[in-house]
């Protein structure tokens, strides 16, 4: 019940993170992911481009936000000091300050994905006793990703039960390393146990 997951996002080399706190299993939140990528292949593309568009959103709203807006910058005095001169004391009325016409800008507000600790990365998040299950959508390479181990073309995965049954359970109850490999020239499967 309280199996805790992520659903992650891959564009253009940086992965958005968002929190599931519950029924993380693949029977469960991982079902539903799989079903959430359409089987028909013109459906598949119109599915794919507004992922990528949403997710490039993302990365322009993330980017805007740590960025130091430019008029900020134009209003600070320009100093000519030496190193180790005082510029100003906190009792001393010259010191730059920010005023309202300094706020963020409507656009530059902290983005709406941002509602959880997960701040956007360039490192691809990974287990840990918190978060069990992380199932990532790399829409750059079209691949669904279990685990950072297993690993699906999104037109070629297994629909039902199949897509998680293929990984084999060790002796210490933690999930096997398995890369799949999709072979597109032949249309066929091969695994390799690593």
């Amino acid at each position: 019940m309280g199996t805790r997951g992520l659903k992650v996002w891959r564009f253009r080399k940086r992965y958005f993170a968002f929190y599931n706190g519950h029924d993380s299993y693949p029977e469960g939140f991982g079902q539903s992911l799989v079903n959430s990528i359409p089987t028909d292949p013109e459906e598949y593309r119109v599915w794919l481009e507004e992922k990528r568009q949403m997710v490039h959103k993302w990365d322009v709203q993330y980017e805007q936000y740590l960025s130091v807006p430019s008029h900020i910058n134009e209003k600070q005095p320009k100093l000519e000091s030496s190193p180790g001169d005082v510029l100003w004391t906190e009792s001393d009325d010259e010191a730059p300050s920010l005023t309202s016409e300094d706020e963020p800008e409507p656009g530059l507000t902290k983005p709406e994905f941002l509602v959880e600790e997960l701040s956007p990365s360039f490192i691809a998040p990974l287990n840990d006793v918190f978060i069990e299950w992380i199932y990532t959508f790399n829409l750059e390479q079209e691949v669904f990703s279990i685990n950072n181990e297993l690993h699906y073309y999104f037109r070629t995965i297994p629909r039902g039960r199949k897509w998680f049954g293929k990984w084999s359970e060790t002796g210490f109850g933690s999930v096997s390393t398995i890369l799949v490999l999709y072979c597109r020239a032949r249309s066929r499967m091969t695994t390799l146990q690593v």
